[in-house]
């Protein structure tokens, strides 16, 4: 049966990368497994488990709903002006620059389209205008998309947290200097890229209309309230964990909840379509992100009572050089291949990582490692949706951004795995 567990396992992927929808592909590939084994009613068990989840399901609902309405209060819109405001007075510092705010933001818009939808026609206008090439304005836009590694709010971070144990606020603070580290060579490689390139200035661009011009970002009144408060739950969770103490321990639903309070009482925007949109973001993690763990735990659930989980455990307890090298190049080629960094890393953390300890790893680590390599993978990738939506933003082909991201995804996951496995 192991082998028609892999053979299954291989159209799933399959049909990712064919753009099938991933939540039908991981459940059906599952229940069918479950179905093989005789465990005929495990998948819709497995399934119902997940939807009424009470560690996942509070948390990822409420960040969502936070997100969107730091969308309708534009709080996204006056941290990018903020950030570009200053950054655009020095040209050698633009392109890191611009790295460095999209990954800022990310900790606060953990979806790479929703953040490339919301701030990608701010910032990457602005970088043209001030000389940068299009295909490398959007890569290192794209570059800069895996600072949800980092969020309080990413449901991957919470399985991680679930299965190792670790809360969530000191699994981000253990891997902040991974994280610095890794955004400081991200910001060099693709500088560098750039100037090998000679794409890091002297663009003049020949079709303005509709684009931000570098005078009105100057001109730009800035509400620095609005620039901190999407920011504010991470501040205020890490603030409270127990490493540092210097708040109360805040929960993240109470956090969020907390924070879109503030939203409300500082910026004033209508009451009854702020709630809407609270509640459509709500709706929009249930009915995106919790269903597809929900699919994925039915997938993983079905490799495991078909044999092929823990023939895949065995075989990584043989060398901890092959479970590295699995670990950190698996999720990465897979997403990149795929454009889906959800459906990878919720695959290999539901089913290898909390075996971690078998092949000499701890689960907190090779969950992040999966998780930050899956990131770079859809980053990689030429049919991402981020990747597609920055490529019409920028007017360029998607194979061009991919090509100037691939030096500095591959670094930055190089450096990962030195640092945590």
């Amino acid at each position: 049966m192991i082998w028609i567990g892999a053979l299954i396992v291989f159209l799933t992927f399959w049909a990712i990368i064919k753009k099938y929808e991933p939540r039908m592909s991981l459940f059906l590939a599952g229940l069918i497994m479950c179905i093989i084994s005789g465990k005929y009613l495990l998948a819709f068990d497995t399934f119902s488990k997940i939807l009424a989840n009470e560690s996942l399901v509070p948390v990822l609902a409420t960040a969502m709903g936070f997100a969107f309405v730091m969308n309708y209060t534009e709080c996204d819109k006056h941290f990018s002006y903020f950030a570009l405001k200053y950054v655009v007075n020095y040209k050698s510092l633009l392109i890191p620059g611009c790295v460095i705010v999209v990954w800022i933001f990310n900790l606060a818009i953990t979806s790479a389209g929703g953040l490339a939808a919301a701030v990608g026609p701010v910032i990457i206008p602005v970088m043209i205008r001030a000389g940068v090439h299009p295909p490398l304005a959007a890569a290192a836009f794209i570059v800069g998309t895996w600072g949800s590694v980092m969020s309080v709010g990413s449901p991957h971070i919470a399985i991680v947290s679930k299965i190792s144990g670790v809360d969530i606020a000191s699994l981000i603070i253990q891997d902040i200097p991974a994280a610095i580290i890794g955004l400081v060579a991200c910001c060099a490689v693709i500088s560098l890229t750039a100037k090998l390139m000679k794409e890091n200035t002297g663009y003049e661009s020949n079709n303005d209309e509709g684009e931000i011009g570098i005078s009105e970002l100057k001109l730009f009144k800035v509400n620095y309230l609005k620039v901190i408060l999407p920011l504010l739950p991470v501040i205020i969770i890490l603030l409270g964990s127990k490493q540092i103490n210097f708040l109360p321990l805040f929960t993240i639903p109470q956090a969020m909840l907390i924070c879109t309070l503030l939203a409300w009482v500082i910026i004033r925007p209508n009451p009854a379509e702020m709630t809407k949109r609270f509640y459509t973001g709500m709706g929009e993690s249930f009915g995106f992100i919790i269903s597809l763990i929900a699919a994925a735990a039915v997938f993983t659930e079905g490799m495991k009572v078909i044999g092929l989980t823990g023939a895949l455990i065995e075989t990584m307890k043989v060398s901890s050089n092959l479970a590295k090298l699995v670990s950190t190049f698996g999720p990465l080629i897979i997403a990149g291949l795929s454009g889906s960094a959800d459906a990878t890393v919720l695959a290999f953390n539901n089913t290898i990582t909390p075996h971690a300890a078998e092949f000499g790893m701890m689960p907190e680590k090779l969950g992040m490692m999966a998780f930050l390599s899956g990131l770079l993978g859809r980053a990689l990738s030429p049919v991402a949706g981020a990747t597609l939506i920055i490529a019409g933003i920028a007017r360029v082909n998607p194979i061009s951004i991919s090509k100037r991201v691939l030096p500095s995804a591959v670094t930055v996951t190089i450096i990962w795995m030195l640092m945590l496995l």
